[in-house]
């Protein structure tokens, strides 16, 4: 097809998507509720029988296919000029096929009502409530590092195989799910992403496939982060598209496991960011937090930090760069740092629903 004709369909597809994602309502019932939960039932329930990522493989054939239309393109032509327009043309109809079909596949989920609306929390918070917070996430994870290891210098180890980690996010999902009725459990699936190694070089834990609807973790990162992650992915799945959102439904999920060192890796995860956070606005008040943590939960605070640490580079930047203006373009104005409102959420959640028990200092 002709691009004036990629281009056409494009502008009548952008009139039809600003119109209706003007009224969040309409995503929420029309799109997620019901068509992306028709359309992720069916995709999951054929990709299931994979034991590997069908959309990773899309992607590699996708990928192959393009660089396959554009050698023949500097085999028939021999001047640059007509070499550089018809791979522009190519690249800019990949970009508006891609841009389409992500939107409609699972894009769309991010328009519906935020979580906070939901749950009719507040978004904002002062110093003083993030101090509190973290105050009793220390006492909390303390308390509970001392339960499961009984020794304040040695950090945590998670036996599990990530296969196992991945196979008992199911429960973290389904206990939330019956514990606040906020969405109906249904069968989802987590699968280790065959492009591991390049996303641990592009600084990322997982991602959702949005053609496919598979969630896929990088099998790499530390365990006490997989935990979280597994859960955060599978959220995606779930329709929470928001990365404040998909971490905040993966803390409390892993919050909610059974097993006392997930709950602890929910722990550690929480108090990272909001520890983070602090650190921004007042670096000495951190480092007096930091100093009531044990030594064994502060190794397991940095252990993240040290693992990405070791892939830091160019290529880091570049797809957090990219990452961040693609989140903006898909109605999450702060781009990367959208992951960083899940300190908000947790606060207000707090607050309204005694997540974390209180206590006098």
């Amino acid at each position: 097809m002709k691009l004036r004709y990629h281009i056409i369909i494009f502008v009548c597809f952008l009139i039809f998507f600003n119109l209706f994602t003007l009224n969040p309502e309409n995503v929420e019932y029309w799109y997620t509720q019901q068509f992306y939960l028709s359309y992720s039932r069916f995709m999951l329930a054929v990709t299931n029988y994979f034991p590997f990522s069908v959309g990773d493989i899309l992607y590699v054939i996708a990928g192959g296919y393009i660089i396959y239309r554009i050698i023949r393109i500097f085999k028939k032509y021999t001047l640059w000029k007509f070499r550089l327009l018809h791979t522009a043309k190519i690249g800019i109809k990949f970009c508006l096929i891609f841009y389409m079909l992500f939107n409609i596949t699972w894009g769309l989920n991010n328009y519906n009502f935020p979580i906070s609306h939901r749950l009719d929390i507040e978004t904002t918070y002062t110093d003083e409530d993030l101090e509190k917070l973290i105050q009793k996430i220390i006492f909390t994870t303390n308390l509970l590092h001392s339960e499961l290891i009984n020794d304040s210098i040695q950090a945590l180890q998670i036996e599990k195989s990530t296969e196992e980690i991945m196979k008992d996010g199911s429960e973290g999902i389904k206990n939330l799910a019956d514990e606040t009725n906020w969405f109906a459990y249904r069968t989802l699936s987590i699968k280790k992403s065959i492009f591991s190694l390049p996303l641990t070089y592009m600084g990322f834990s997982g991602y959702i496939n949005p053609f496919t609807t598979e969630a896929q973790v990088n099998y790499m990162i530390p365990k006490t982060t997989l935990i979280v992650t597994t859960s955060h992915e599978m959220s995606h799945q779930l329709g929470y598209a928001k990365e404040s959102e998909a971490n905040f439904i993966g803390f409390l999920a892993a919050h909610s496991h059974s097993d006392k060192k997930y709950v602890y890796a929910s722990n550690i995860f929480a108090l990272r960011y909001c520890l983070n956070t602090l650190a921004k606005n007042n670096p000495d008040k951190t480092e007096e937090y930091l100093s009531h943590i044990y030594p064994g939960v502060i190794d397991n605070l940095t252990e993240n930090t040290i693992f990405w640490s070791n892939y830091k580079g160019i290529t880091d930047s570049f797809f957090k760069f990219f990452y961040s203006n693609f989140l903006k373009i898909n109605n999450q104005k702060e781009g990367i740092h959208s992951y960083n409102k899940f300190v908000a959420l947790l606060i207000n959640y707090d607050k309204a629903y005694k997540l974390y028990p209180s206590f006098e200092n």
